[in-house]
C-alpha cells in the first residue's frame, strides 16, 4: 500500500470518527500539507455528513471556528497546513480556552526527518499553543500508535468534557499527499454518538443545604450575574442561557433579592423582571449605593465589565460565594471564597427548592426596586430619540432586533455602553462576546461563525477600531454569505475617531502621544471599505432615529450589511457622562420626596 493511500486513509478514518462523535462543521486553510485531511472532509460533505467553510485567513478561520463553537455547543474542526498557519490561531485559542469554548484544531505537519534542516515551512509545531489547550496531541498516520478513531474519542473526550476548550492534533504527512485513487468516498451512513452525556458538575446534597442555609439566613442578599459564556458544551447557546437566566430570576424572586446583571450576562437581555436590576454603574457613580452593603454575593459568571461596579463589589464588607463550573476565581480584588466547582444554572436551580421563599417584600427588595425604577427611567429619558450617542445607539438596536436575535457586542466601549446604558428590552433577545481574555481582535469573524449556525438575525456591534482590526474577517464573510438566503449579519460600526476609551486614562492628559499611540485614529472609512466589497450600506450621524431607520432597512435582509454611525468622540463622552448625572439628580429628587428608603 503506498504511503498515499495509507495516509489518505487514516485521515479519513479520523474525520469521519470526529463526524461520528458530534463534529459538524469544518473550517479549511488553503495550502498542501493536510491535503489528505481536506479531501477527507471533502468527500464527507459530499456525503453529507459535514459541513465545510473555506476560508483564506487561518486567525479568521479560528473566530469562525470559536463562533461555531459558541452557538452550537459542539467543536468546528479546523484544518491549516504546516509552518506558520498554525500560528494564526492562537488569539482564537486564547479566547477560546477562556471562555471555554470547545474547538479542535487540526494542524499539519511536515515529517521529523525534515525538521532542523532546513526545509521550508518547517516549524516545531508539537505543543504549538502552550497552556492554552485543553490538550496537545502529536498523531502518526505511518506508525502503529493510537489509531485514528482512539485518537478522535480522546480529543473530543477533552473538547466537550467537563472543561469545554481549544485541543490541538499535530499530524506530520508524507508525500506524496495524493495519488489518483488515494482518497476513499468514505462512509454513504454515519451514526452520530454525541449529546449522550453530561459533564455538569453539581455540589453534594450537603453541599446544598449548608449554601441554602446561607442565603436563607441573609437578611441582604444579592446575586450578581457577570459576563461570560455558559461554561459547558451540552446544547444550543440559547438553551444554555436560558437555563441560566430562568433560574437566577427564580432565586432571585424567592430569596426577594436583587439580580444585578452585567450587560453581557445571560440574564440581561432576556426579558423584563421585578427583581432585575440594570443600572449598577449609574447607582455607583451617583453615591447612592456607597453605604449599601449586602450580607451575602452570590456570583455567576466573569467579573464585572464596569470597573465602577467591580470596584464597588470588591469594598462591601460582604460575604461574596462564586460558582463556576471548573473552579475558576473570577475575583481580581481577591476578596471571594474560594469558588465553588458546579454547574451554575443547576445550582441555582436545585436552590430555588431548597431556600425559604419570602412571603411577603423585604424592605431590602424594595429599596432596589425603587432604585431601579428611577435609574432606568432617568436613563429611557436620556437615550430616547434626539441625538445620536453610543448609549442611544444601543437601545436603537435592542429596540429593532426581532425576538431572540443575537447581539454580539465588541469589547472596549461598545460592551460598557450596553453594560451601562441598555436596560432590559422587552422581548427576549440574546448577547455574545468575547470576554474571556477582552481582546478587540477577530470580532468580525466571531460574529460570522455565530451568524453562520445561529436561528435570526445577528448584530455585530462594535467600534471602528476593531472594524479595520478584521478587516479579513469581513471579506470572509462576504464570500460565506454571498448565497446564504437564511443568514443575516449586520455590522453596526460606531465610529468615533479612535480609541476613546483611552480618553478616560491618566494617558489622556499628555500632551503628545495620547492621539497618535493610544487613540491611534484610522484614516479607512467603513463605507468605502464595505461598499467595494459589495456590501449593503448604510451611514448615519444625527439622530437615534436615523439609526433606527436604517436598521428597519437592512437588518432582516439576509447576507452582511453594514451600518456606520458617525459620532464625535469628545461629545459622546459628555453624552454619557450626562446620562449618569440624570441618573443622580432623579435619585436626589425622589429622596427628597421619600420615594426612596434609605
Amino acid at each position: 500500500m503506498s504511503v498515499a493511500v495509507q495516509q489518505c486513509a487514516w485521515a479519513m478514518g479520523l474525520v469521519a470518527e470526529l463526524c461520528r462523535r458530534g463534529v459538524t462543521r469544518a473550517i479549511i486553510a488553503p495550502g498542501s500539507r493536510h491535503t489528505p485531511l481536506v479531501l477527507a472532509a471533502h468527500n464527507l460533505a459530499k456525503a453529507g455528513h459535514l459541513e465545510i467553510y473555506d476560508v483564506l485567513d487561518e486567525r479568521v478561520a479560528g473566530f469562525v471556528a470559536l463562533g461555531l463553537g459558541r452557538v452550537t455547543g459542539e467543536p468546528a474542526m479546523v484544518l491549516t497546513t504546516s509552518g506558520t498557519a498554525g500560528a494564526h490561531l492562537l488569539p482564537a485559542v486564547i479566547e477560546a480556552e477562556r471562555s471555554r469554548v470547545p474547538m479542535l484544531l487540526i494542524t499539519a505537519d511536515r515529517p521529523q526527518h525534515l525538521h532542523g534542516v532546513g526545509a521550508p515551512q518547517t516549524i516545531e509545531q508539537r505543543d504549538l499553543f502552550g497552556v492554552h489547550a485543553r490538550l496537545s496531541v502529536a498523531a502518526d498516520p505511518l506508525g502503529k500508535t493510537t489509531s485514528a478513531a482512539e485518537l478522535a474519542g480522546q480529543v473530543m473526550n477533552v473538547t466537550t468534557g467537563e472543561e469545554p476548550g481549544p485541543v490541538h492534533l499535530n499530524v506530520p504527512f508524507e508525500k506524496p499527499l495524493w495519488e489518483p485513487g488515494a482518497d476513499p468516498a468514505g462512509p454513504k451512513q454515519l451514526t452520530r454518538r454525541h449529546g449522550d452525556h453530561d459533564t455538569r458538575s453539581l455540589l453534594s446534597a450537603d453541599e446544598l443545604a449548608s449554601l441554602a442555609r446561607t442565603l436563607t439566613g441573609a437578611e441582604r442578599g444579592l446575586i450578581f450575574a457577570g459576563p461570560g459564556d455558559p461554561g459547558h458544551a451540552n446544547g444550543r447557546y440559547e438553551t444554555r442561557r436560558d437555563d441560566l437566566t430562568r433560574a437566577a430570576r427564580r432565586l432571585a424572586e424567592t430569596l426577594d433579592w436583587p439580580l444585578v446583571a452585567d450587560g453581557a450576562s445571560a440574564v440581561r437581555l432576556c426579558g423584563r423582571d421585578d427583581n432585575l436590576v440594570t443600572s449598577v454603574e449609574s447607582l455607583v457613580r451617583s453615591g447612592e449605593l456607597d453605604e449599601v452593603h449586602p450580607d451575602v454575593i452570590l456570583q455567576v459568571g466573569q467579573t464585572a465589565t464596569s470597573t465602577a461596579i467591580q470596584k464597588w463589589l470588591g469594598s462591601r464588607s460582604s460575604r461574596l460565594i462564586p460558582l463556576d463550573p471548573s473552579g475558576r476565581r473570577q475575583d481580581p480584588a481577591q476578596i471571594s471564597e474560594a469558588p465553588r466547582t458546579t454547574d451554575p444554572a443547576l445550582t441555582l436551580e436545585a436552590l430555588v427548592d431548597l431556600v425559604e421563599t419570602r412571603r411577603e417584600p423585604s424592605p431590602w427588595g424594595e429599596r432596589w426596586r425603587a432604585l431601579e425604577r428611577i435609574a432606568r427611567s432617568a436613563l429611557d429619558e436620556a437615550t430616547e430619540d434626539g441625538q445620536a450617542w453610543s448609549g442611544a445607539v444601543v437601545r436603537a438596536v435592542l429596540d429593532r432586533l426581532p425576538e431572540a436575535g443575537l447581539l454580539h457586542v465588541a469589547s472596549s466601549l461598545p460592551i460598557r455602553d450596553l453594560d451601562a446604558f441598555s436596560g432590559a428590552p422587552v422581548r427576549r433577545l440574546h448577547v455574545a462576546a468575547n470576554r474571556g481574555a477582552n481582546g478587540i481582535d477577530g470580532l468580525i469573524s466571531t460574529a460570522l461563525g455565530e451568524a453562520l449556525t445561529w436561528r435570526g438575525p445577528v448584530v455585530a456591534l462594535i467600534g471602528d477600531l476593531a472594524f479595520a482590526h478584521d478587516l479579513s474577517g469581513l471579506a470572509a464573510a462576504r464570500e460565506l454569505l454571498e448565497t446564504r438566503a437564511d443568514t443575516s449579519l449586520t455590522l453596526v460600526v460606531v465610529d468615533n475617531g479612535g480609541g476613546a476609551i483611552f480618553d478616560g486614562l491618566p494617558i489622556a492628559a499628555h500632551p503628545t502621544a495620547h492621539e497618535p499611540h493610544f487613540v491611534t485614529p484610522q484614516r479607512l472609512v467603513a463605507t468605502q471599505i464595505a461598499e467595494a466589497l459589495g456590501l449593503e450600506t448604510r451611514s448615519v450621524k444625527g439622530t437615534r432615529r436615523a439609526v433606527s431607520t436604517a436598521l428597519d432597512e437592512i437588518l432582516e435582509t439576509p447576507g452582511l450589511k453594514v451600518l456606520h454611525v458617525q459620532l464625535d468622540r469628545h461629545e459622546d463622552a459628555q453624552r454619557r457622562a450626562l446620562a449618569h448625572g440624570r441618573v443622580q439628580e432623579a435619585l436626589l429628587s425622589a429622596t427628597d420626596g421619600s420615594e426612596v428608603t434609605r
